[in-house]
C-alpha cells in the first residue's frame, strides 16, 4: 500500500511539472493536483490507521517531501518555449496607451497587484492541496463521523484545527510566490521593473483574503451538515470571536509565508517551519498535567472534552493575540526593504497588542466565572429543566439543551413504559461530562474532590450515543434499564465492569434497554463486536469493543446470556412485557440465573 501511494505521488509530481511544461493555460488544473494528492495521502493515512491498530509506516512522513522535492526539481529544470520570456514587438510611442491604464498610486498599484497573485495563488498546487485537506475536514467531520447529537461549540472550538490544514499550504505557496523570480532567474528583469521590491511584497500580502474566503466557505458548509444531524446547545456571541481568530490564521499563513521567503528564500524554509509549527502548537497544549491558561497562546488552543458550559474560555484576547502576531509578520515581511519610522512604530504597537492580550488570555479566571462553573457541577438540578416520561422517571436537561432534552425523551420514553410503576423513581439528569481535576484551578478549589451523582439519578451527558456500527450500546435509555435493575452504567474506579454472566437481570435489562428501537437496532444492541471475530469469553460476553483503548466496557454478559437475549427479542413483547413487570422483583435478583 505504502509503495503504491508513493507511485502515485511521484507520478504525480511528474505530470504537475509535464503540465506546466505545456503552458500557462494548463496551470489551471495544478491545483486540481494538489487537492488529489493531500486526500490521496490522508485518506490512505486513515486507512491504514484503521487496519494496523494505529501504526503509521514511518516512510509515509518523508512521502510528501520527496514529493515536494521533484516537484521543485522538475518545475526548475522544464523550461517551455511558449513560457519563457522574450521581448515583443518595437512599440511606437504616439502619447497613448492600449488597453486599460495603469492605476495610480501606490494603492491602485498593490490592488492591481494583489488581483495577480489571488489568481496565481488559487492555481498553486500547494494551495490546491490545502483546499484538498478543507475538503476532507468537510467529509470527516461533516459526513463520515457521524456528527448527531454534538454540540454546536464542540465545533467552534475545533475550528482553530479545520484552519491549520489550509494555513500551512497557504505558508508553502505565499513563499513560492514571493521567490518566483528566485527561481526562475529573473531576479534581474524584476529589479528593471519600476514597481520596488516593497510594493511587489504588499501584492502578495494583498492575496490573504484568498484563504479567509475558502476557510469561510468550509465553515459554512460543515455548519449546514452538522445542523443537518441535529447539533445542539447555545451559540454565544463569544462564537464570533472564535470563527474569526480562525479565519485571520488565513491572512497569517500568507504574512508568514511572505516573512520566510523575504529573509529565508531556501526553498523548503516553509517546510520546516509548518513542521515547526504542528509540534510547537500541541506543546503549548499540553503545558503542565491539568488545565493551563497558557493553552490561550497557541494558534489552535486544545479544545477542552468537556461542554461548554463548564470553560470559559478566553476568545476575545485570543483574537487580540491572533491579529498581534499577524501584524508583527506581517512588519517582518515589509521590513526587508522598508526600514522607517512606520515600521517601526507599527512593530512597536503590535508588541503592545500581544503583551496586553498575553496578559488578558493568561490571566486567572473571575471568581464570578469560577463561582458560576462550580454552581453548574455542584448543583446542576438549579439550572436545568425536566420533563416526566413515566410515572416513575423523568430527564432533566441544562437550560438551552432543549433539543437535546425532546431527543432523549424520545429515547427514554419506551424505555421507563417497559418498568413497573411501582419501582423506585429515576431521574436522568445531565452531568458535568468530564473530570473534576480537569477543571480550572479557580474553580477546583470550590468543589469537593468527587461529585458523585444520587443513587436515583442516572448521568447523562451532552452527546447522545446512538446505534453505532459495532454494536456499542451507551446510551440513555439502556442506562435506565441498567440502574432500574442495579447494574451500574459505568465501570467502577478501576474501570473494571459489572459482570452479570449467568444473571437473569442481564437478560432482562437487554429486552428493556432496546424498547423504542426497531429490529436492526436490537439485534445490534444484544449482539458482541467479537461475535465470530475472537475466542475470548470476554469479548465475547461485551456489547461494547474491548480491543478499543478508548473504551471501558461497563457491563459484560455471557456469550449465552446475549444469545438467550436475543431469543427474548424474538418473542411477542406484550408477553415478554407482562412476564417482566409481573416478576420484576425476581429478574432484579442477582440470584436468579439465566
Amino acid at each position: 500500500m505504502t509503495i503504491a501511494l508513493a507511485s502515485m505521488l511521484l507520478g504525480l509530481a511528474g505530470a504537475v511539472a509535464g503540465w506546466r511544461a505545456q503552458g500557462a493555460r494548463r496551470r489551471a488544473l495544478l491545483p486540481a493536483f494538489g487537492a488529489a494528492g493531500a486526500v490521496l495521502v490522508v485518506w490512505s493515512v486513515l486507512g491504514l490507521v484503521d487496519g494496523q491498530d494505529g501504526d503509521v509506516p514511518i516512510v509515509l512522513v518523508g512521502i510528501p517531501i520527496v514529493a515536494f522535492g521533484v516537484v521543485t526539481l522538475a518545475r526548475r529544470s522544464s523550461t517551455a518555449a511558449s513560457d519563457a520570456w522574450h521581448a515583443s514587438e518595437a512599440a511606437v510611442l504616439n502619447g497613448t496607451f492600449g488597453g486599460t491604464p495603469p492605476p495610480a498610486g501606490t494603492c491602485g498599484v498593490v490592488a492591481a497587484l494583489g488581483r495577480a497573485e489571488s489568481r496565481d495563488l488559487l492555481r498553486s498546487p500547494w494551495f490546491g492541496a490545502g483546499i484538498g485537506f478543507c475538503v476532507l475536514v468537510f467529509l470527516l467531520f461533516g459526513v463520515v463521523f457521524d456528527p448527531s447529537m454534538t454540540e454546536w461549540a464542540a465545533y467552534v472550538y475545533l475550528a482553530h484545527w479545520f484552519a491549520h490544514p489550509l494555513v500551512g499550504m497557504t505558508v508553502v505557496a505565499a513563499h513560492r510566490a514571493v521567490t518566483r523570480s528566485r527561481r526562475d532567474h529573473t531576479d534581474e528583469l524584476m529589479t528593471s521593473c519600476p514597481v520596488d521590491r516593497r510594493t511587489r511584497t504588499l501584492g502578495v500580502l494583498a492575496a490573504a483574503p484568498v484563504p479567509v474566503a475558502v476557510l469561510a466557505s468550509t465553515f459554512v458548509a460543515l455548519g449546514i451538515a452538522v445542523g443537518a444531524h441535529g447539533a445542539h446547545g447555545r451559540l454565544g456571541f463569544d462564537v464570533g470571536a472564535e470563527i474569526a481568530a480562525a479565519l485571520a490564521l488565513g491572512i497569517g499563513g500568507v504574512a508568514l509565508g511572505v516573512a520566510l521567503g523575504r529573509w529565508v528564500p531556501f526553498g523548503l524554509a516553509p517546510i520546516i517551519a509548518v513542521v515547526a509549527v504542528a509540534f510547537l502548537t500541541p506543546g503549548i497544549n499540553t503545558v503542565g498535567t491539568a488545565w493551563h491558561p497558557v493553552t490561550a497562546l497557541s494558534t489552535a488552543p486544545a479544545a477542552e472534552s468537556m461542554a461548554s458550559m463548564f470553560q470559559d474560555r478566553p476568545e476575545w484576547w485570543h483574537l487580540l493575540w491572533i491579529c498581534g502576531l499577524i501584524i508583527l509578520v506581517g512588519v517582518l515581511a515589509l521590513a526587508k526593504d522598508q526600514r522607517d519610522r512606520t515600521i517601526l512604530l507599527t512593530a512597536l504597537a503590535a508588541v503592545g497588542l500581544l503583551t496586553a492580550s498575553g496578559i488578558g488570555a493568561t490571566r486567572p479566571m473571575a471568581p464570578e466565572s469560577a463561582e458560576r462553573i462550580a454552581g453548574l457541577v455542584a448543583h446542576p438540578e438549579a439550572h436545568q429543566r425536566c420533563r416526566s416520561v413515566a410515572a416513575q422517571v423523568r430527564v432533566c436537561a441544562f437550560d438551552g439543551e432543549d433539543d437535546l432534552l425532546h431527543r432523549v425523551t424520545q429515547r427514554v420514553g419506551p424505555v421507563a413504559r417497559a418498568l413497573p410503576t411501582d419501582i423506585e423513581p429515576l431521574t436522568v439528569r445531565q452531568r458535568l461530562d468530564g473530570e473534576v481535576a480537569a477543571l480550572p484551578p479557580e474553580v477546583r478549589r470550590q468543589l469537593e474532590d468527587e461529585i458523585e451523582a444520587p443513587s436515583d439519578e442516572v448521568s447523562m451527558g451532552f452527546d447522545e450515543v446512538g446505534d453505532d456500527p459495532d454494536g456499542v450500546v451507551r446510551d440513555p435509555g439502556f442506562d435506565v434499564a441498567l440502574t432500574s435493575l442495579g447494574i451500574p452504567p459505568e465501570p467502577d474506579g478501576k474501570l473494571l465492569p459489572t459482570v452479570v454472566a449467568g444473571e437473569a437481570r442481564g437478560v432482562v435489562a437487554i429486552w428493556v434497554g432496546t424498547r423504542g428501537l426497531d429490529p436492526d437496532e436490537r439485534a445490534r444492541a444484544s449482539t458482541s463486536p467479537a461475535a465470530g471475530a475472537s475466542s475470548d469469553p470476554f469479548a465475547l460476553g461485551s456489547l461494547e469493543d474491548v480491543d478499543d483503548p478508548c473504551v471501558a466496557p461497563a457491563v459484560v454478559w455471557s456469550a449465552q446470556d446475549l444469545d438467550a437475549a436475543r431469543s427474548v427479542l424474538a418473542l411477542d413483547e406484550s408477553l415478554v412485557a407482562a412476564a417482566v413487570t409481573d416478576g420484576w422483583d425476581r429478574w432484579a435478583d442477582p440470584s436468579t440465573s439465566t
